[in-house]
């Protein structure tokens, strides 16, 4: 099953519409990042993620084909993953980073062909908290997506992984009391991010969502705290959200969560 949500005329009219593969065709095919930039691209949900749905069937090779920038995660919730620049890496519970082949599982990915609206030079120090307050001060819209990416020196960046799961699964916030945790000194590299609105929590995660590279590729995960040095910030505004649900395994009969992702 595929959902697609679709910002379209200078109105702002948003519709939603459910339908099934086969239907495709009758919107004049299957709506990817490939028909153009400004799409957002994920597989599955996070709140299925967040209630114990850590299995996927969605390959990374067929994942490509939405978008080469992006995040996730790997099936049975195998660490972290950062797509950047058309490869998938994973940052794993004990910090190594390695590339990903095509044939992979992922259980929840979100991702776009990432094509910079915005761009925003900062080469005063920034904490967290004003990071995110100048990609919302250069957002021109509270109800549509945005995709980021900041690259350049980070004074300090502190990041997370998890451990590979078996079943019976645990709740995403049961694993997360064993996470794993990450701290960078003066170190170059690059967050692939999402800015999503408020009507997006739930199926995703409202608001911010990081995951990092560094530019050595040899450390990474998903973003908990940072101070930068000197970054520039790309901003893309997506108008067309694709979603496509897995159609058996666990996702068919978990009940899913209603908790935040943070």
């Amino acid at each position: 099953m595929r959902i697609r949500m679709v910002a379209a005329g200078a109105a702002g009219l948003v519709s939603l519409t459910l339908f099934g593969a086969l239907a495709l065709a009758g919107c004049g095919g299957q709506a990817t990042a490939r028909d153009g930039k400004d799409v957002l691209f994920q597989y599955s949900t996070l709140n299925a993620l967040m209630a114990g749905v850590y299995e996927g069937q969605m390959t990374l090779a067929e994942l490509e084909e939405h978008g080469q920038q992006g995040l996730g995660t790997i099936n049975t919730l195998d660490g972290e993953m950062v797509l950047l620049d058309g490869t998938a890496y994973r940052v794993g519970f004990d910090g190594t980073v390695g590339k990903l082949a095509g044939d992979v599982l992922t259980p929840f990915a979100e991702v776009t062909d990432f094509s910079a609206d915005i761009t925003l030079p900062e080469d005063q120090p920034l904490s967290f908290d004003q990071l995110k307050a100048a990609i919302d001060a250069a957002r021109t819209s509270a109800n549509l997506p945005y995709a980021f990416r900041v690259d350049g020196t980070f004074a300090s960046i502190k990041t997370r992984s998890v451990p590979a799961q078996t079943r019976p699964y645990r709740p995403l916030t049961e694993v997360l009391k064993g996470q794993s945790e990450f701290q960078f000194t003066n170190v170059q590299g690059t967050i692939v991010g999402f800015w999503l609105p408020a009507y997006m929590s739930g199926p995703n995660a409202a608001g911010y969502h990081m995951h990092f590279l560094t530019a050595d590729r040899k450390g990474g995960g998903h973003v908990l705290d940072l101070q930068t040095a000197n970054v520039t910030i790309k901003m893309d505004e997506t108008s067309e959200w694709v979603s496509e649900l897995p159609t058996s395994g666990d996702f068919r009969s978990t009940a899913l969560s209603q908790e935040q992702y943070k």
